[in-house]
């Protein structure tokens, strides 16, 4: 009888051992959740004077589109490194810095006409679809200061391409330290072409999240949403280098982006008749380079698909 409860108090300590240990490791689990949601980040940029960025741009598209039974499909390739020289850092954290292109490597198809391509390395004169950009390689094209959040504050064109060096040049952050979950705003206001010629103004939101933190490195979404009501087709297609969805992965410590990739999947029906359409497939990435590399001579034939 004593053998039996000694073995029943035994079996007792060791289920209540085990569940201690349990209720334990949970509530360490439960701690470690809450100091995930509950830390805070303060994401920003940081740069030093005389710094130099460089990153390796890709950029693909297919845009394949139908006109009264007529199709045509247009698929392009850039390949570019884009250099950042960082000239003056304020007390504040507002950093200038200058922007160019050191290589770009081209391809474009058309139909079943020929392909086209420029590459800025081999010395060889481009045809006269990339003319344009073979002006901006090699030289300054902007000076940009931007606020330590990524803020635009000023920009001068000092080169060529006016066209690529208005925009906001870096995702935004928050200007506060945010804990996961935390989501931000940015507005723009577009000026688009409807089918009739005239413009209308068009507002878009960019909806940021910051996803993750993992080892230091933050991973942030980037929605956009069209806040003014657009029913023209028309209009939709000059929306379309606003639309991409993108996810941006950020060196908390170093204050640099590391990685982005944008993606655009649309179609738009209509847009020069009802038995018009357009399906446009894109992806851009960037990558933070270490160290100078040479973009290939000779790129692949495959395109985004």
């Amino acid at each position: 009888m004593k053998k039996h409860l000694n073995l029943s108090i035994i079996a007792l300590l060791l289920f209540s051992s085990a569940a201690l240990a349990q209720d334990t490791a949970t509530q360490r689990l439960d701690a470690v959740k809450k100091e995930l949601t509950t830390k805070k980040y303060e994401l920003a940029y940081k740069f030093s004077v005389d710094e130099v960025i460089r990153s390796k741009v890709t950029q693909l598209s297919t845009v394949v589109t139908k006109i009264k039974g007529f199709s045509s499909k247009a698929q392009s390739r850039t390949i570019s490194t884009k250099k950042w020289l960082v000239e003056k850092v304020s007390e504040s954290g507002d950093i200038t810095f200058v922007q160019s292109v050191e290589e770009i490597n081209m391809w474009q198809k058309v139909d079943e006409r020929p392909e086209q391509r420029y590459d800025s390395t081999n010395g060889q004169k481009p045809a006269a679809i990339f003319a344009e950009a073979a002006k901006t390689v090699g030289i300054p094209l902007a000076r940009s200061t931007i606020n330590r959040y990524g803020k635009l504050i000023a920009r001068e064109q000092i080169g060529p391409g006016g066209a690529s060096v208005t925009k906001q040049v870096t995702i935004l952050l928050p200007n506060q330290p945010v804990v996961i979950g935390t989501k931000w705003y940015s507005t723009n206001n577009i000026s688009a072409t409807k089918a009739d010629g005239s413009r209308k103004r068009v507002q878009i939101k960019q909806l940021y999240r910051l996803l993750d933190v993992a080892h230091g490195i933050a991973t942030i979404t980037v929605t956009p949403q069209v806040i003014t009501p657009v029913n023209d087709p028309a209009v939709r297609v000059d929306l379309l280098p606003h639309m991409s969805k993108a996810t941006v992965k950020f060196d908390v410590a170093k204050g640099k982006i590391l990685s982005q990739q944008h993606d655009l999947d649309e179609i738009i029906i209509g847009f020069q008749g009802p038995a018009s359409s357009m399906k446009s497939l894109a992806r851009m990435t960037e990558e933070l380079l270490k160290e100078k590399i040479k973009v290939a001579a000779k790129p692949a034939k495959e395109t985004a698909k």
